[in-house]
């Protein structure tokens, strides 16, 4: 058990381009939401696990009944997300103000696996909980990715349909990334979802 690093599940989108709520697509037998929150609630250094809703709320909150998460809701969600991210964070920081970073993951990335999640956090503990580890897949960075709490008021500055990507691309950031090609495997549409199964 390590508390220092928080978990956040951003699941907050109303998902358009789906035409379906995607966080309740199954995959393996339940749905992409329940997926992330055991993928998470599976690694070695598993601190709070914070599930960001948003346009579905009601829905979600009923759907990690028995899960061993917080539910923060983002009221502002329309405005994209980064409220999301901030929502998380929040909530994090608010209820575990020691917590020293935050892994943030995307309930749309069901190919994530704990292994890999370990990975990043082992990574980022040896580097004394500092700066950012994220993952690298596809010629570029993106999520999974855990932020030291350093890092946080620079997450509270982005804006808009935004994510923390940018943060990571800016030279002047301590960053180290580990490989995982799956991880370019996101469910936007009905052919990512076909493409999946």
């Amino acid at each position: 058990m390590d508390n220092n690093i928080g978990i956040i599940i951003l699941a907050a989108g109303s998902s358009s381009r789906m035409g379906e709520p995607k966080q309740f697509l199954q995959y393996k037998g339940k749905s992409l939401l329940r997926h992330a929150v055991e993928t998470a609630s599976a690694i070695r250094r598993k601190g709070p696990i914070i599930v960001v809703t948003g346009a579905l709320h009601d829905e979600l909150f009923k759907e990690c009944a028995g899960l061993q998460v917080g539910v923060a809701h983002n009221t502002n969600w329309q405005t994209g997300i980064s409220s999301s991210i901030h929502t998380g964070l929040r909530a994090l920081a608010r209820s575990y103000p020691d917590v020293k970073g935050a892994l943030v993951l995307l309930c749309d990335q069901p190919l994530i696996t704990s292994a890999h999640l370990d990975n990043l956090t082992d990574i980022f503990a040896h580097k004394g909980y500092q700066s950012i580890v994220a993952t690298s897949f596809a010629d570029t960075v993106g999520s999974p990715a855990i932020f030291g709490r350093e890092m946080f008021e620079r997450i509270y500055q982005l804006k808009g349909d935004k994510g923390a990507r940018q943060i990571l691309l800016e030279p002047d950031v301590k960053l180290a990334t580990v490989p995982f090609k799956p991880a370019a495997i996101d469910i936007d549409t009905k052919e990512d979802y076909e493409g999946l199964k």
